[in-house]
């Protein structure tokens, strides 16, 4: 089983250009975003659960905060088909 989870979060807007002459002003912002994602790919059994990854989030002040925890589990389950 290939696995590619991914969680996006917008954390807010970054000025990127401000901008002043006689006309007027702009100011130009972009969106910032941080991602949890994982590539990875599991061999596992019919039935079984796995536990695939445990990705710590970032806290507030942009470090790993390892006491939250994301928890990928994947459960196989394979269907026949036809006769």
């Amino acid at each position: 089983m290939h696995l590619l989870p991914e969680i996006v979060y917008h954390v807010g807007n970054q000025s990127w250009s401000d901008w002043k002459d006689e006309h007027g002003s702009a100011n130009i912002q972009v969106p910032t975003f941080y991602t949890l994602r994982l590539n990875s790919t599991v061999t596992t059994i019919a039935g079984e659960y796995l536990l695939a990854a445990a990705l710590s989030p970032k806290s507030k002040d942009g470090l790993p905060d390892f006491s939250r925890k994301v928890m990928i589990v994947v459960k196989c389950d394979v269907l026949t088909v036809g006769r």
